[in-house]
Order: C-alpha cells, then sequence, then structure tokens
C-alpha cells in the first residue's frame, strides 16, 4: 500500500490567534483542546503554495512508505520466527 496525501490537520498561525483574542477567549479554544487529551505531537509546516511544497510532500509520503514496508517486514520476521 502506497501512503498518499490526506488533509488532516488544521494549522493556526498563533499570530492570529493573539489578533482573536480581543474578540473571542482563546483560552476557551485552547481548554477544548486540553480535554480532547491529545499526544503532544511536534510538526514542521509547509505552505502548499510554496515552490519547493512538491518536493517535502514527496519526501513525507517517502517516509510513510518506508515505515509501512518496516512494519511489514516486522511482521512477518515475528511470524517466521515464531513458526520455528
Amino acid at each position: 500500500m502506497s501512503a498518499e496525501f490526506k488533509e488532516k490537520f488544521i494549522v493556526i498561525n498563533r499570530k492570529h490567534l493573539d489578533e482573536l483574542n480581543k474578540e473571542y477567549d482563546v483560552d476557551v479554544f485552547f481548554e477544548a483542546l486540553k480535554q480532547l487529551d491529545l499526544p503532544d505531537n511536534k510538526y514542521i509546516v509547509c505552505n502548499q503554495d510554496e515552490k519547493y511544497a512538491h518536493k517535502i510532500l514527496a519526501i513525507i509520503l517517502q517516509g510513510e512508505n518506508l515505515k509501512e514496508a518496516d512494519k511489514i517486514c516486522r511482521k512477518n520476521a515475528a511470524k517466521n520466527y515464531k513458526g520455528r
């Protein structure tokens, strides 16, 4: 199975949140996120309209494919080991 591009995340510029703070309660937004008990993942973001975006996407998809291949290899190795 090959990795494919999916728009799974929403990115919000912190600067824009600061601008909203005058009109909306940003603290309520962050409290709601805390209730989701999300992992503390960190991300590198690339704008899709950048000239190099397609290269970044290709690298990411290649990495995802390698992770999937590694999972399959580990699963097969474990299966073969149990069969001995």
